[in-house]
């Protein structure tokens, strides 16, 4: 969370605090500059100054799940061990209270030599937690863990699986005030990885603050109520976890971003206007990612008898439509029509597009326009709201480009009375059968 939004939090909530917070190494030429550096320092500088963070504001209360994303070298790791305390500042300060346990690097506390039961009790005692606590708390990591027979053989025999298995199972039930956690998760296997997302629920409904990297993005989606997107060390975007992760992948791509149009504001991208099928609706979208070398000309939402819809039950087929339109494309590439249905928290549910579908929809000469009807049965989904992101994408040179995408443009209401407890409810049935014998 970024530091223009403290005032919304409690102080008596607040579990870590940065204030431009920074890091710098120096870097040396050569190996004989750094004894140069040693003895004739006060005159002169031989090393030149990488700042892997810079600047960095951060304010999160109890219970919170703060994501960091950014590119490769952007300073993730160095921050967050920044924020464990296994790294010291060179500018800024820290304040993390309560008990922090931390992930961050795949073999640290850990002796490779000792087995996993006698390195349980090690990082234990590295992370200041008694025996006696341990003891009491063994069972429930041995568990959670479930390395079999392994637990009594050296760890350096362990796989990276294996391994991340027992470091997590440690570090996650010692009921951390701030738990930490470093892409060291992704070596885990598919079954361990569900394991983790469910304790890292559990933890946040206890009051645990957790901050995680993750090249995930679904899952920073569905985890975190904050990401923070790092480029080249600095903060360039802090926020919302669905906003801020379709920012940083529309960059990670290249795919230029064109917001709501606002006719006062000169845009990068030509504005191109988005008619609606029901009149008494214009159409209004949160975000136009793409090139725009093919443009949606007009969209909207039908039932099943064609009207415009804005609320229906679940379980029933509803009609996209769209005016796919040429507006300089590679002439005769082709060419494709999808969506993306997302819940109110952002998080995306479905997605399918013509390409997807093995659908031909057919040539389109330049500047021509098409109309075309996309179909789609909408599952058992929870009450709530919803909406329909349209896309329009070509080819060149062989692979797929997003050209228009219009985020949220088509948004509506499940009002369904059926009880649905998670996400979507799947047609189930049940009966009870005979007994054996």
């Amino acid at each position: 969370m970024s530091s223009d939004n403290r005032d919304s939090i409690d102080e008596d909530d607040v579990v870590v605090r940065a204030i431009g917070l920074g890091k710098c190494y120096h870097m040396y030429k050569k190996p004989k500059d750094r004894l140069k550096q040693y003895i004739f320092g006060r005159r002169k500088k031989y090393y030149r100054e990488m700042w892997a963070n810079r600047g960095v504001d951060l304010e999160l209360s109890r219970g919170q799940t703060c994501g960091i994303v950014g590119r490769n070298g952007a300073g993730k790791t160095t921050l967050l061990q920044m924020l464990a305390g296994t790294l010291h500042p060179t500018e800024g300060t820290v304040e993390v209270r309560g008990r922090v346990t931390s992930l961050l690097e795949l073999g640290s506390g850990f002796n490779g030599n000792f087995t996993g039961r006698e390195n349980l009790f090690l990082n234990g005692a590295v992370l200041g937690v008694s025996r006696a606590e341990m003891e009491d708390r063994f069972d429930a990591i041995v568990s959670f863990a479930d390395i079999g027979d392994f637990l009594d053989q050296p760890v350096k025999t362990y796989s990276s699986g294996m391994f991340v298995r027992l470091a997590f199972s440690v570090l996650a039930n010692l009921d951390p005030d701030v738990f930490i956690v470093d892409e060291a998760l992704a070596v885990g296997d598919a079954y361990f990885r569900h394991r983790c997302m469910l304790r890292f629920h559990e933890m946040r409904e206890k009051g645990t603050t957790i901050l995680v990297v993750s090249h995930d993005a679904g899952a920073m989606k569905r985890l975190c109520d904050h990401v923070i997107w790092l480029d080249d060390g600095v903060v360039r975007e802090a926020g919302s976890s669905s906003e801020v992760v379709e920012h940083y992948l529309a960059d990670l791509f290249d795919v230029k971003v064109q917001d709501d149009p606002d006719p006062q504001v000169e845009q990068e991208l030509p504005v191109v206007a988005v008619e609606s099928v029901d009149a008494e609706h214009p159409v209004r979208f949160d975000r136009r990612l793409g090139d725009q070398k093919m443009v949606l000309r007009s969209v909207g939402l039908l039932d099943s008898r064609g009207r415009p819809m804005s609320s229906t039950d679940h379980d029933v087929e509803v009609e996209l439509r769209v005016v796919a339109a040429d507006a300089g494309r590679p002439p005769g590439s082709d060419w494709s029509v999808g969506y993306i249905l997302r819940n109110e928290k952002g998080e995306d549910i479905a997605s399918a597009n013509s390409q997807i579908e093995r659908t031909d929809l057919g040539p389109l000469g330049p500047s021509e326009e098409a109309l075309v009807q996309v179909r789609i049965r909408l599952p058992q989904l929870a009450p709530g709201s919803y909406s329909l992101s349209p896309t329009v994408a070509y080819t060149e040179n062989g692979r797929w480009v997003l050209s228009d995408q219009l985020d949220n443009a088509l948004v509506f209401q499940i009002t369904a009375l059926k009880d649905v407890y998670c996400i979507l409810s799947l047609e189930t049935s049940f009966a009870r059968a005979k007994s054996p014998g």
